[in-house]
């Protein structure tokens, strides 16, 4: 059962915004993560490709 449904909904109304807000939170930290992995990968394919082209 969600908790909103139990709460007054004044109450379920801010519980509700304050997890969107944790939510939008998370997912903007876990991209910029993504991101960072991204192109350390990329970068690590650059090098790659360097290192088999110097042969």
């Amino acid at each position: 059962m969600k908790i909103t449904r139990i709460l007054p909904r004044s109450a379920a109304k801010a519980y509700q915004e304050y997890s969107i807000e944790r939510l939008k939170a998370n997912y903007e930290y876990h991209l910029m993560m993504a991101q960072g992995f991204r192109k350390s990968l990329d970068e690590a394919y650059e090098e790659l490709n360097r290192l088999n082209h110097d042969q």
